[in-house]
């Protein structure tokens, strides 16, 4: 049975198309004619015309049988009185005028008849007349009705039109993605009686919604029972309309298929998503265990879209609704600020297949229901010939980050979230560390996982996090060992069988393990996962440099001086270097920003920064330095903090006073 919607849409096409004939009816010129359903049906003017020109014929045969009727009278009467002359003169020939006599009696005979046609045809005139009045009215009263019709099909249109608006509706509540009860306040007067299904879609992101039954309804008030829902959070904007009862569940996709060839040993999981879901709960169990799958997994759904060649906001590619995997190419180095298609647990594969890395970008630009969380809430590099695996995480929705492979050179593979490293007095004593989840990774594509560890004491595996301790060697080339003055990196390794420790190496890329197998540690042997989570400097014996790292940010706890002025010139300027990356415990050599502080002490004076020495002199409006401090005279020290990124080993400074300081307050890196 058609539903009410379909019922008025079809009401509104049969008014519309009647009123069509009616006004060509009217309206249509004395040629037209016009087919309906019960047949051909002439147009107004066409009727009246047709008439009048009957009208106009019958009285020119009238005026004419008049004429002629005139015309006999007049040759009667002048026979009649040629023959009372003929007798008058000629009595004596009274043949000959009871001849003409007779001929003036049958002439007025035929004058009669004459007469008689006339009448006729003046009868026959006005009954035509009394015709195209008849017609006339009849055309009037078929227009009058057009309008009727017309005025009908018109209310109909605005009354099947209001009964649609009273289909839909809009509420700005701030309602939670879920099931169960929800309250919306919206407009009254809708079609939602008790029992009806309704949709309720965030205006944002329809990916995110609700689906269930009207419990109450009364004035502005609307109550759900949802039982059906899409996305997460808490949207604030809604489109509401009358909807049906969910249909069942289809089959799986055949692109999303997921087969396994062994189900003793391996997972079992049919699908996609169920095998994700399996995979992730595995994953958060290999601290007490190895994961085991038999049999070939294979996924299907992989798509190659055209190469990019530009920075792309909200990418949606043809095919991505069904696809697993995307082969993505660029022109350039390129930057991905967000992908569409996010559902609560979808996974998302990116190949690298081009020549030059794309940056997925941290949480900018793209429509924040497709924007990236990446490790460390920093920018991520998808680096030439790796792939990076993607969850969307429907309770953020965002998407994340959860495993890499990349090659063996790139330190970037796997990732760290929630790191803290800390040093509170000396580096002769462990760093404390902890770590909310962190992936490592072999090179090869092999993972690992740990969650919540906290590394604070001495015990090999579970801390003695001490870069000068000699169980921990140097990962650089060669059997060195740790000293003073110099930088090292942090990193946690694994066997990937629920062990962990932290060693130290002068490698930015990756730890020699090997080397360390060599040195005199056998109980690494067959230990390949790695991430790197920090960078120290190695002072010299008895000097004191706390610190404080949260995920990429390294901060002092106290500032270091590291330039005293006076230094170059303001005006002009005269710009003077200062080594910045691999320079003492300045910043280590592969540092992405420098964190400094400029610190003015005379009255009067000036001083400024900049990450390049292109900048003009203190105090332009056009090309004036990233940072400059004055101290009026009289006043006291003056301190301003800023952040370059690092263009060069260098930063550039200028400053007339000779209290005047630069200080290093910490650094960021790229884990």
């Amino acid at each position: 049975m058609p539903t009410l919607q379909e019922q008025l849409q079809a009401a509104v096409v049969q008014t519309t198309t009647d009123s069509s004939l009616l006004h060509t009816i009217v309206h249509g010129d004395a040629n037209t004619t016009v087919t309906t359903e019960g047949g051909p049906v002439k147009s107004i003017a066409k009727v009246i015309g047709e008439n009048q020109t009957e009208l106009a014929q019958s009285i020119v045969d009238v005026t004419t049988k008049r004429d002629e009727t005139l015309v006999a009278a007049s040759a009667a009467a002048t026979a009649r009185l040629n023959a009372e002359n003929s007798a008058t003169e000629a009595s004596g020939h009274r043949d000959a005028a009871q001849t003409a006599a007779t001929n003036a009696a049958a002439s007025n005979t035929s004058a009669a008849a004459h007469r008689t046609a006339a009448e006729a045809s003046e009868l026959a005139a006005a009954q035509s007349q009394s015709a195209a009045l008849t017609a006339k009215s009849a055309a009037e009263t078929a227009a009058n009705n057009a309008a009727t019709s017309a005025a009908n099909a018109l209310t109909s249109e605005n009354a099947a039109n209001a009964a649609a608006e009273r289909l839909t509706a809009t509420s700005v509540s701030s309602v939670s993605i879920g099931t169960g009860s929800k309250t919306f306040t919206t407009q009254s007067g809708k079609m939602f009686s008790e029992g009806t299904w309704v949709l309720a879609v965030s205006t944002a992101s329809a990916a995110n919604y609700m689906h269930g039954q009207v419990t109450s309804y009364s004035g502005t008030s609307l109550v759900v029972d949802v039982t059906n829902t899409g996305g997460s959070g808490t949207p604030t904007s809604w489109n509401i309309s009358v909807s049906g009862t969910r249909g069942a569940t289809g089959a799986s996709a055949a692109a999303n298929t997921v087969t396994y060839t062994n189900t003793t040993s391996g997972l079992a999981a049919t699908n996609i998503q169920a095998a994700v879901d399996e995979l992730d709960t595995r994953l958060d169990n290999l601290n007490t265990g190895n994961l085991s799958a038999s049999g070939a997994l294979t996924i299907s759904g992989i798509i190659s879209p055209a190469q990019l060649t530009a920075d792309t906001h909200d990418w949606n590619p043809t095919g991505l609704a069904s696809a697993s995997a995307i082969r993505v190419s660029t022109d350039a180095a390129r930057t991905i600020t967000g992908i569409a298609g996010g559902s609560a647990g979808r996974v998302l594969v990116l190949d690298n297949i081009g020549a030059s890395d794309i940056t997925l970008k941290h949480q900018i630009t793209s429509v924040t229901a497709n924007r990236f969380i990446c490790p460390g809430n920093s920018d991520f590099t998808l680096r030439v010939s790796t792939s990076v695996t993607l969850r969307y995480d429907g309770t953020s929705s965002r998407w994340r980050i959860m495993a890499q492979v990349a090659s063996s050179s790139s330190h970037t593979q796997g990732y760290v979230r929630g790191l803290t490293v800390e040093n509170n007095s000396s580096w002769n004593i462990a760093v404390n560390i902890t770590i909310a989840e962190v992936v490592l990774t072999d090179g090869n594509g092999r993972t690992c996982k740990f969650n919540n560890l906290n590394m604070s004491g001495g015990s090999p595996g579970g801390g003695g996090i001490n870069p000068t301790s000699a169980r921990y060697v140097f990962g650089g080339v060669g059997d060195v060992s740790l000293g003073g003055g110099m930088w090292v990196y942090g990193y946690l390794i694994s066997d990937g069988a629920g062990n962990y420790a932290v060693v130290w190496s002068s490698n930015y890329h990756k730890p020699n393990i090997t080397q360390m197998v060599a040195s005199g540690y056998p109980e690494y042997t067959g230990w390949s996962f790695y991430k790197l989570i920090t960078a120290q400097y190695i002072k010299p014996a008895g000097d004191n440099l706390p610190m404080f790292q949260r995920d990429n940010i390294v901060q002092w706890k106290q500032w270091l001086n590291i330039a005293n002025g006076p230094a170059g010139s303001i005006s002009g300027p005269t710009w003077a270097a200062v080594g910045i990356l691999g320079a003492g415990y300045v910043a280590p050599p592969d540092a992405v920003t420098f964190r400094g502080v400029l610190y003015s002490n005379t009255g009067g004076t000036n001083c400024m920064a900049a990450p390049n020495n292109s900048f003009g002199q203190f105090g332009s409006t056009s090309n004036g330095p990233v940072v400059g401090v004055n101290t009026p005279s009289g006043n006291g020290g003056t301190y301003v903090p800023f952040e370059f990124v690092l263009e060069s080993t260098n930063i550039f400074w200028a400053a007339q006073g000779s209290s005047d300081r630069l200080l290093s307050r910490g650094f960021t890196i790229n884990l």
